[in-house]
């Protein structure tokens, strides 16, 4: 589930230490040696094994921390999708439904949608320290909510015409957790 970026033979901040004295080999098995330099111990690889130093990653640190940029950003996203929401609500109530209106209504949703995607995803695999399709799912659910709620937000200061609240918070949602989805899937 969690796929771990490489980062060394050892894993991040793990040193092998020594199975007699404990010493840390780091140094020793970097230049390629196999023997002690502390206790004099002649040492095989296999035998290595790594210590778990303060700070190390954890999967439930990596989501603490996945959660936490997440939310961050969700309600830095939210005033400002509300504010756009508000001001498109005169725009949406405009346009008519027939022929190019909902293209155009459509090409209005697409832009947002896209960017708070974007913005929620960016860096996320980065601030965790795993890549995972769980970072896509949990961008994908702040961004729904960020954008129902903005949505909602909105609508308490100047209602949407009619059914267009509703149509708004779905297409968008559909919009980002789409650009969540295809930068998970498609970016190294």
């Amino acid at each position: 589930m969690f796929m771990r970026r490489p980062e060394g033979k050892f894993g991040p901040r793990r040193h092998p230490l020594c199975p007699e004295c404990k010493y840390d080999l780091i140094a020793t098995v970097a230049a390629g040696r196999s023997i002690c330099p502390e206790c004099g111990y002649e040492f095989e690889a296999w035998e290595l094994r790594g210590e778990k130093r303060p700070g190390e990653w954890t999967p439930l640190i990596g989501l603490r921390r996945a959660v936490i940029s997440l939310a961050l950003r969700s309600l830095i996203i939210l005033p400002l999708w509300a504010g756009c929401a508000w001001t498109l609500s005169s725009v949406l109530g405009s346009v008519t439904l027939a022929g190019r209106g909902m293209v155009g209504i459509g090409i209005i949703l697409i832009i947002p949608g896209f960017a708070i995607g974007h913005a929620l995803i960016a860096r996320l695999a980065d601030r965790a320290g795993f890549q995972s399709m769980l970072l896509a799912l949990l961008a994908s659910a702040f961004a729904v909510g960020t954008i129902v709620g903005g949505t909602a937000l909105a609508e308490v200061f100047r209602p949407f015409p009619g059914w267009w609240g509703g149509f708004t918070a779905i297409s968008m949602s559909l919009f980002a957790v789409g650009w969540i989805i295809r930068t998970t899937l498609l970016d190294d």
